[in-house]
């Protein structure tokens, strides 16, 4: 039986069988061939702590342990921009990330997305256009990474969708962005 896990305090991961430790650096998985690291999230993944500690870069961009996009800001925008003509898929693409500000306590809080958040939030009448929006979504994403197996969400296989908390924020940075770019706007029509 393996067991993985992270050594606290040290920049390195630890994998643990009978017979002996195998300690790996982020260099060393960031330059491990997909295979192993395929292999490296299927003996890891039922450790979810590990899951989502390890961090895969390759071409310079970021996967979560758990094969999820971690999106920086530019990409959110970049999606944006090739999303720009679908205005339903980028109402999804913001529910994804819009609810990780806890609004009534004020804290930041990953989360998993109910499927009925996309029903009430967005304009979609079904679940079939929020899947549509979000097979959208990730054939972008994959565009932009070059990648054919980019995904920023995964089903959670109870009715909601899981999104790393890192693409989550950038997300949700945007949007707020976004909006006091239009209340600052408003003020300013409502001056002159």
């Amino acid at each position: 039986m393996l067991h993985c896990g992270i050594q606290k305090g040290v920049d390195v991961s630890v994998i643990s069988t009978p017979e002996r430790d195998i300690v790996l650096s982020p260099e060393q998985l960031a330059n491990a061939p997909d295979e192993v690291r395929n292999w490296l999230r299927s003996v890891c993944g039922e450790d979810e702590r590990l899951d989502r500690s390890f961090v895969f870069e390759h071409n310079g961009v970021q996967s979560s342990g758990d094969g999820l996009a971690i999106c920086s800001p530019l990409e959110i925008k970049t999606l944006l921009h090739i999303l720009s003509d679908d205005f339903l898929a980028c109402q999804v693409l913001f529910e994804l990330g819009c609810e990780y500000h806890n609004p009534s306590t004020g804290e930041h809080r990953a989360h998993v997305i109910p499927l009925t958040d996309f029903l009430h939030h967005t304009d979609a009448h079904n679940i079939f256009e929020i899947l549509r929006c979000l097979d959208t979504i990730n054939g972008a994403l994959q565009g932009v990474r070059r990648d054919p197996y980019a995904t920023i969400y995964r089903p959670d296989g109870m009715g909601g969708f899981r999104v790393d908390h890192r693409t989550q924020r950038a997300i949700y940075q945007i949007w707020k962005r976004l909006l006091r770019l239009t209340a600052s706007r408003r003020g300013s029509a409502a001056a002159a």
